[in-house]
C-alpha cells in the first residue's frame, strides 16, 4: 500500500461521530437549562445541579456548567458517570 491509500483510509474512519455512545446532559435529571429550550444554542449554558459551591453566608448555590462537569474526570466525565435519566411527568 502506498502512503496516499493509507491516509485516505484513516480519513474515512475518522469521519464518524465521536461521543455518540454516551448519555446526553439535556436528558439528565441533574441538568439545569437556564434558557428557553426553543432558542438556538440554549444548552451550551446548561448547568449541573449535582456539582456546585454553596455560599456559607447566603446559602446561594452556584452550579457548574454541564460541559465542564463532562470534561472533568473527577466529576461526571465523558462517560456520564452520574447520569440519571430525567423522568417526564
Amino acid at each position: 500500500m502506498n502512503l496516499i491509500s493509507i491516509l485516505y483510509g484513516l480519513m474515512c474512519c475518522a469521519s464518524t461521530i465521536k461521543n455518540s455512545n454516551y448519555p446526553i446532559c439535556k436528558s439528565c435529571a441533574y441538568f439545569l437549562n437556564p434558557v428557553d429550550e426553543t432558542k438556538r444554542g440554549s444548552y451550551e449554558f446548561g448547568k449541573c445541579n449535582l456539582f456546585g459551591v454553596q455560599n456559607v453566608v447566603s446559602g446561594e448555590i452556584k452550579y457548574e456548567f454541564a460541559e465542564i462537569c463532562r470534561t472533568n474526570q473527577y466529576k461526571c466525565n465523558m462517560t456520564g458517570k452520574y447520569y440519571k435519566e430525567k423522568v417526564i411527568q
